[in-house]
């Protein structure tokens, strides 16, 4: 709507993402509620501190509820058209006999108490703030909202994402306070990623995007810590650790590796109520940090059709995150989800769908992480290993090669070592393969690492002499590196040979007729009897002496 002869238009369409009640409502004949917003259209945007011009109205509204009484309002400010804030208050007066449910879709301010029921008087305050900064476009510096609940209660919560040049930023906070109750609880993490940074050392140049989380809650139950650790070892390197600690008040200090359980250490609110389920309805409740989860839903005849909706009310329906599947059985539907937020999942049956008669759920393990190599040499050898370790996965190692096929043993703990023998087999490549069980059902095998068995073959030995006298024959030849033994053999030309193995540089043999010519011969051999080239030198026949 634009006012003759003035340039003030107005949007009277209303905010984006409606509050609660606005427009206007009738239940069982009677007024239920009653709301407007207003979006103001630059450069007509009201200014709230004139003649400075820097404070914008850029949208206001305000409604009014009964049964119960509840008042919302919203306002948006923009503060020199560099920072956008946009705020929803709400308020019920609502009782145990008069309880109201906040609407799934009361807007993203007030997001994260959708669905939440309230029994008596309550106060809500959320909102959001961006910083318009060039190049980078908007930056969202702050999601939050604040909850207060009669007598004493307070809730709150928020969050933050984004990047600033390779550096990306993501993080929450939330918790509460009861006082009158004795309870409390605070929990926050945050996560710094390096985005694709190059690295360079020598000829080598690696693409990496390193990542570093931490996080903690205080309660008062107690206080935990956790966070990724880069935990260097001597043979595989540094490897990336979840490591925690956690005290109760008045107990002990305990260690978590490979997790981070806050369970025993965390606060439960007891305001924390929910909707009802719809009719049919069915929840399952999925723990805070797995990488991925499955849902599985039984129907009553065919599989169902459903809608899930996530622990802050969303439906699953448009997630990126969430994959339905249909066909793999009789009467299933499967409901995939990766990196799952904590909480209770509503599932319940569309219109038209088949109830809902048995529902499941399968946590996703921790990624394998599997690292592993073969040292040693020859026939003593060793295979040292580490990978993720988690409840119901075991790993056994699997030898295979020309000819070679047989089990090395199973992993014990995380990390560890299993020492072998190669089969006398023919010299070639050998590949080490873990085959993984998850829950006692083989989940996938996956190539741990390879070696050379054998030994090398020995060199040539770079120097031969052969030298007669006294019807004797000395023969002396250089060191091969890595030789056990060394082979002699002395030929000559009627026929006539000697042989000998030894293990030094040198050799006497006796010489039967030192008028003949002849050669000798001198090849190493390796740690498993391996026969490296030979090197051969000239014996010039001895001449014979008249007086």
């Amino acid at each position: 709507m634009t006012l003759p002869g003035s340039g003030l238009a107005i949007d009277a369409t209303g905010p984006p993402s409606q509050p609660p009640d606005f427009g206007f409502g009738i239940k069982r004949g009677k007024f239920d509620h009653a709301g407007f917003g207003v979006d103001f259209t630059p450069p007509t945007q009201p200014d709230l501190f004139p003649p400075f011009h820097t404070a914008l109205l850029s949208h206001i509204g305000a409604s009014v509820g009964v049964n119960p009484l509840r008042l919302t309002g919203s306002i948006g400010i923009s503060a020199a058209n560099l920072v956008e804030e946009d705020g929803a208050l709400f308020g019920v007066f609502a009782s145990a006999g008069e309880k109201y449910t906040l609407p799934a879709n009361a807007g993203p301010e007030l997001a994260p108490l959708a669905n939440r029921t309230f029994d008596r008087f309550s106060l809500a305050i959320g909102g959001t703030a961006k910083l318009k900064v060039p190049i980078l476009g908007e930056v969202p510096l702050l999601k939050a909202y604040g909850l207060y609940e009669y007598p004493d209660y307070f809730e709150f919560g928020g969050g933050f994402e984004f990047g600033i040049g390779f550096l990306s930023l993501k993080g929450g906070v939330n918790g509460f306070v009861y006082p009158s109750d004795g309870t409390f609880n605070l929990a926050a993490g945050l996560e710094a990623c390096a985005r694709k940074i190059k690295i360079g050392y020598k000829i080598f140049k690696v693409e990496v995007s390193p990542c570093l989380k931490v996080g903690g809650v205080v309660s008062s139950k107690g206080v935990a810590v956790c966070g990724v650790v880069p935990i260097p070892f001597p043979v595989v390197g540094a490897i990336p650790v979840t490591l925690g600690a956690g005290y109760t008040w008045g107990g002990k200090l305990r260690l978590m590796v490979f997790s981070c359980d806050y369970g025993p250490y965390e606060e439960k609110s007891r305001f924390a109520r929910t909707a009802a389920a719809p009719a049919g309805a069915t929840s399952v409740t999925l723990g805070a940090g797995l990488p991925a989860a499955m849902i599985r839903v039984v129907g009553q005849g065919a599989a169902p059709q459903l809608t899930v909706t996530d622990p802050h009310g969303n439906d699953l329906s448009n997630n990126a995150d969430a994959m339905v599947i249909e066909g793999t059985e009789p009467d299933v539907t499967l409901i995939a989800l990766r990196n799952p937020a904590a909480g209770a999942y509503t599932i319940a049956p569309q219109p038209g769908s088949p109830a809902i008669a048995e529902v499941a759920t399968a946590k996703g393990l921790p990624a394998l992480g599997l690292k592993a190599r073969v040292t040693g040499e020859g026939r003593a050898r060793v295979l040292r290993y580490s990978f993720a370790a988690a409840q119901g996965r075991t790993i056994r190692f699997v030898e295979q090669g020309s000819g070679v096929l047989r089990v090395l043993g199973a992993a014990k703990g995380a990390r560890g070592t299993i020492h072998f023998t190669p089969p006398a087999a023919a010299r070639g490549q050998r590949t080490i393969v873990a085959i993984v069980e998850d829950a006692g059902v083989p989940s996938s095998e996956v190539k741990a690492a390879s070696y050379t068995a054998g030994a090398s073959r020995p060199a040539r030995p770079r120097s031969v002499s052969g030298r007669r006298r006294k019807g004797k024959i000395s023969i002396a030849w250089s060191r091969v590196p890595g030789a056990s033994r060394y082979e002699v053999l002395v030929k000559l030309a009627d026929g006539t040979q000697a042989f000998r193995t030894v293990r030094g540089t040198h050799a006497t043999l006796p010489d039967s007729i030192p008028a003949k010519r002849g050669t000798v011969s001198v090849d190493a051999l390796g740690l498993d009897g391996t026969r490296g080239p030979a090197r051969s030198a000239r014996l010039a026949p001895v001449k014979s002496r008249h007086r």
